[in-house]
């Protein structure tokens, strides 16, 4: 008989939670995307990640949905983008 371990090698989907500027890295960013490809962000937190996704030029490298996204919110003026040249600048 198997014994089960009490720990858990990898958090569970439910885990993944918004976490804004306090959480920092890639796998605080990935955390969010997965919550956000659930469906599991509110409006405030989908406009807070795409801003990061922008701000760090990820939305432009990541499937097209992102960079339509991103594109969307910034025509909308919800999300900010750099001057050209400046890092994570679309151009």
């Amino acid at each position: 008989m198997k014994r089960k371990s009490r720990h858990r090698l990898a958090p569970r989907l439910s885990d993944a939670r918004p976490c804004g500027n306090e959480c920092k890295g890639p796998l605080a960013l990935t955390g969010e995307i997965i919550a956000y490809e659930q469906g599991e962000l509110d409006d405030e937190h989908t406009v807070a990640l795409f801003q990061r996704l922008v701000d760090t030029g990820l939305a432009w490298q990541l499937q097209g949905h992102y960079g339509r996204t991103a594109a969307a919110l910034i025509e909308s003026g919800e999300v900010t983008q750099r001057a050209r040249g400046a890092a994570g600048a679309e151009g």
